[in-house]
Formats: structure tokens, C-alpha cells, sequence
């Protein structure tokens, strides 16, 4: 066991966070240059620093037509027009469709469907770049990872760096794979909080059935990070670095 050596959880994050932030500038930048703002062709959903504004519309036929092909047989009674806005330069607008009524048990349900619009408010089927612009950070990550920095411009800036288990450059192999695995970590929280959270605002269940959720959730979150309080033989590291050789470390100046 490995009892003197750090996880480096808030810089690990930290750095992701800001890692994340200009190339999400680039990406929003790029995307408006090529296909622009609105684009009933390519557009993203929010990425990077996003805001949200909403109001009330008149809901064309062909954005109902498109509801109806989401969800069949429901009646909407609401509709609101967004306009989701990142870094205040692209724009992804949207009408979300809401069925909502009240039961004789006095519980409000809710279904909804979200629908891409174009400028003139009619239904349109965009293709989003947002889960292509992630694997692209992803790969982005691996690759400076993989450099002769071992590090992205974030790790460098808060002097830490990815090496393999034996000290050596980890290269872009384990370091793909140490992000992937990661990626199962937040996979399988959401696959947990989802399925109740869907159940408490679609269909009005009580908040109480987060309460278990949130609590396999939290469990294997912190087992995930601090497998060694669970296996005292294990490195002092998080899953995704044991099972892929490597770990991070801190370094006393940003060269490297």
C-alpha cells in the first residue's frame, strides 16, 4: 500500500475544469464560423458556459407534429421558446412541449418533449456536435497527457502530471484508458439518479425515492476514489488509475 502518496482530487478537477473551458470557446467559435448561430443544420447544445431564456410563443404545427412523433397520445397544454446562448455566441433555440395536470391525488405529473427550432419558430432536426466536441476533449486530454509535458496546460498551470506506475511517461494508450474507465464512473451515477429522478418529475413520485438512489450513488462514487479504504493492499488511488497503471503526481515547478 502506498499510505504517504496524495490523490490530488481538487486539482485533478480543477484542471479538468479549466481544460475544458477554452477548448469549448474554440469549438463554439469554430461552429459559429462554419454552420452559424442558429443553424437548422449543425448546432450544439449548450456547450461550455451556457445560459438559458425562456418565454411564451405560438407553437407551429410542425413543432407539434414533431412532439406527437416523441411522444404519441399526449395532449400539451404548455409550451415555452428558449434560447440556449454558450459564451453568449451560439444559439440553440428550442420549444419545450409540457403535458401537465393534476390527479385526484392532488400530484402534479409532468411529461415533456424538447423540440429544435429554426429562426421562424418551425420544427427543424439539427445534428449536435456537443457529445463529438466531448470525445474530441477526451482525445485532446490522452494526447497532452501522452506529450513530453505529461500534462495538459491546466495540470501544468497547478503542477501536477500523469506518469505511469513505474514513473515513466504514460503514453497515449493508458491514458485513454484511464479516461475511459473514469467515464464508467459517471455513467453509472447517472444510470442511478436518472431512473427515480425521471420518476419524481414525470410522474410526480415522491422526492423520498431519491433519498436511496443518492445514497448507492454516493457509495459508489467514494468507492470508486478511495478503493484503499476498502482493499488496504491497493495503491492510494482511484480506480481509473489502478486499473490503467498510472497515477498523479505533483511536481515542484510547471517545467517538465
Amino acid at each position: 500500500m502506498q499510505g504517504t502518496e496524495k490523490l490530488w482530487y481538487w486539482r485533478r478537477h480543477l484542471a479538468i475544469g479549466l481544460d475544458l473551458l477554452p477548448f469549448a470557446l474554440i469549438l463554439v467559435l469554430l461552429t459559429v464560423l462554419f454552420f452559424g448561430s442558429n443553424s437548422d443544420r449543425v448546432r450544439l447544445d449548450g456547450f461550455g458556459l451556457s445560459v438559458s431564456r425562456c418565454g411564451p410563443g405560438k407553437v407551429d404545427q410542425s413543432v407539434l407534429d414533431a412532439g406527437n412523433a416523441m411522444m404519441s397520445g399526449v395532449a400539451w397544454n404548455q409550451a415555452a421558446f428558449c434560447d440556449i446562448s454558450a459564451f453568449g455566441i451560439s444559439s440553440n433555440r428550442i420549444v419545450r412541449l409540457a403535458r401537465v395536470e393534476k390527479g385526484a391525488d392532488n400530484i402534479t405529473r409532468t411529461v415533456f418533449v424538447t423540440v429544435p427550432v429554426d429562426d421562424g419558430g418551425r420544427s427543424v432536426s439539427p445534428f449536435y456536435l456537443d457529445w463529438l466536441g466531448y470525445l474530441a476533449f477526451v482525445v485532446a486530454i490522452a494526447c497532452f497527457q501522452a506529450s513530453r509535458w505529461q500534462a495538459t496546460p491546466a495540470m501544468r498551470l497547478l503542477r501536477i502530471r500523469l506518469v505511469a506506475d513505474s514513473g515513466e511517461p504514460a503514453g497515449v494508450k493508458r491514458s485513454l484508458l484511464r479516461l475511459i474507465y473514469a467515464a464508467l464512473l459517471g455513467l453509472a451515477v447517472i444510470a442511478v439518479l436518472s431512473g427515480p429522478l425521471w420518476l419524481v418529475i414525470a410522474y410526480g413520485y415522491s422526492p423520498w425515492l431519491m433519498f436511496p438512489a443518492l445514497l448507492i450513488a454516493l457509495t459508489l462514487y467514494l468507492s470508486w476514489w478511495r478503493p484503499f479504504a476498502l482493499k488496504l493492499s491497493l495503491p492510494r488511488a482511484p480506480l481509473h488509475d489502478i486499473w490503467a497503471g498510472t497515477r498523479i503526481i505533483r511536481v515542484s515547478s510547471p517545467s517538465v
